[in-house]
This record gives structure tokens, sequence and C-alpha cells, in this order.
């Protein structure tokens, strides 16, 4: 799976510590909502990752049906060309 994980990230914190740092209010304020956009993004495009995933991934059930499907198919063909052949050598 090609997701990114996160830690979890407290914003209060986080202010505080710039804050000890020097940094202005606003901006401690900047760079922590510049943060939590960025797990935001982040979080999307797990999501949309796991979506992709779970859609490309074929079930027993779904290659079973298929290949009952192909099985079906070439019956279809074996007895047309069987047709074909009878009607063309009179064996019927």
């Amino acid at each position: 799976m090609a997701t990114v994980t996160t830690k979890h990230f407290s914003a209060v914190e986080y202010i505080k510590k710039l804050r000890e740092a020097n940094f202005t209010e606003a901006q401690a304020d900047v760079v922590v909502e510049i943060i939590e956009q960025q797990a935001q993004t982040i979080q999307e495009q797990n999501t949309k990752i796991t979506q992709l995933e779970s859609r490309e991934l074929a079930t027993k059930s779904d290659i079973l049906k298929t290949e009952i499907r192909i099985m079906l198919l070439m019956a279809a063909g074996f007895a047309s060309m069987f047709g074909i052949l009878a009607k063309g050598f009179h064996w019927f």
C-alpha cells in the first residue's frame, strides 16, 4: 500500500514551541495553518490511493465470473462451428 502515515499533531504544543523560539503569534498561526493544510492534503491523497487500490483488486468471484463467460463464449463458438461443418458436410 502506498500511503503516507502522519503522526499526531498538536497545534497548541507546536504554537507554544514557536512562541518560545520568538515567533510572533501571527507567524506561529500561519506555520500551524500550513502544516494542517499539508496534513489534510496527505489524508486526501491516502483516501484516493485507497479507493483506487480497492477498485483495481479483483475478487475470486470476479475472476470466476469472467472465466465462466469466456467458457460460454467458447462453447457458443464451438457449437456454431459444428453447425457450419454439419451443414457443409450434410451430416444432418
